[in-house]
């Protein structure tokens, strides 16, 4: 049975924070969420079944289905609420940031988002709810708007390491940000693709061309640019981050 107070339109990913739900409707909601999460984790998507989640969060399988209507919208719920803990914690590293150089401004969110890279049980989820999406049309539009929403939350950070440079990058900013998160997922992949990867060399790797795209800007404006050194000290972690 679904709950008629819930709130879909236009393919939104139910979420234990629809609008449409009572406080009471949305902890219990908010409770099957976590369950779904552990057990996805643990035994992937398609090896979970709705009685394992009823298991996992202590009811019955007929009431998750009062607020979801299969596995696919659970897995969607998942997924947003795992989207909404990824742009807390990047956007919570970048404000702290605030008053630093670009560079480092630019390193403490990759920071950030290397402790959710280390979650490989959560990238498998992205991946296989991605996987889902190619051929569920429905999954494809809610798998669609979070990226749009995570895209968002990076463009804002781009743009406003934009204003901090001389000279912004000469594409759109938007695009710019599509290209990180891209890169973001593909070195998750190939993390998930071979676990002897080494996720720390990937990340300097990154870091290394995010910050001398931000550097290379001071040298078109004809400014002093941070060197090498001082690249590899922000990346290291050293003190006497680069600047301006």
């Amino acid at each position: 049975m679904s709950d008629p107070t819930r709130v879909r339109q236009g393919g939104t990913p139910p979420t234990p924070l629809a609008p449409g739900l009572s406080p009471s409707a949305q902890q219990r909601a908010r409770q099957i969420v976590e369950a779904a999460a552990r057990v996805m984790a643990r035994k992937g998507f398609a090896g979970t079944t709705m009685k394992d989640i009823a298991a996992e969060a202590g009811i019955t399988a007929g009431l998750i289905h009062y607020y979801f209507d299969s596995k696919e919208d659970l897995l969607a719920a998942v997924i947003a609420t795992l989207c909404t803990q990824m742009r807390t914690e990047s956007e919570a590293a970048f404000a702290a940031s605030r008053g630093a150089a670009p560079i480092a401004r630019a390193w403490a969110v990759l920071q950030a988002t290397k402790g959710q890279f280390r979650r490989s049980d959560q990238q498998r989820l992205f991946v296989e709810a991605i996987t889902l999406a190619l051929r569920d049309p429905r999954m494809r539009e809610q798998v669609a708007q979070l990226y749009e929403d995570l895209l968002d939350s990076s463009t804002a950070m781009v743009e406003e390491l934009a204003t901090q440079v001389p000279t912004p990058p000469p594409v759109p900013l938007r695009d710019f940000a599509a290209v990180i998160v891209a890169a973001l997922d593909g070195m998750a992949l190939q993390k998930l693709l071979d676990p002897e990867r080494d996720e720390d060399a990937l990340y300097n790797a990154l870091g290394f061309l995010l910050m001398s795209s931000l550097a290379a800007s001071y040298a078109v404006a004809g400014l002093p640019v941070p060197s090498l050194e001082e690249l590899a000290a922000v990346i290291s972690g050293e003190p006497g981050e680069a600047q301006p």
